[in-house]
């Protein structure tokens, strides 16, 4: 049996396959503008499900009669660190540049039920539509 490379072990061609903007590349800023929100709320999924994998682990580690608290302590540890990390990561979909969508020639936003949107309609951090919070 031939050893995996790298690039197998982690998947990483349907990985990166998987982000693909629904906007066409020769649009520009709306291009960027998605794949960027693709990128941010994909690892956002997996950081949140390495969460609930560690608090399931943590939990399972001191339900039984061998009780191991190390562990457990160990995989709450992990679940805190990654939680920060996700605090740290809103900071950056305040850098989500809003395009001009090239079919209704409105600002690009995220799908309807996914993203945090003011009362303005806007994504992010951004104060108003034209006025964006800087990155």
């Amino acid at each position: 049996m031939a050893e995996l490379t790298y690039e197998e072990y982690l998947g990483l061609a349907a990985f990166l396959k998987g982000v693909q903007p629904l906007t066409p590349e020769s649009h520009g800023r709306v291009f960027a503008a998605e794949r960027f929100f693709i990128i941010a709320d994909q690892t956002t999924e997996l950081w949140v499900k390495q969460v609930l994998m560690d608090l399931e682990h943590a939990t399972a580690a001191v339900a039984g009669p061998d009780r191991d608290i190390e562990l457990a302590a160990e995989h709450v540890g992990r679940a805190g660190k990654i939680i920060r990390l996700l605090i740290e990561h809103v900071g950056v979909l305040c850098c989500l540049q809003r395009g001009t969508s090239p079919s209704s020639g409105r600002p690009w936003a995220p799908p309807a039920g996914r993203s945090r949107t003011s009362s303005t309609g806007c994504v992010g951090c951004w104060a108003s539509p034209t006025d964006p919070a800087p990155c």
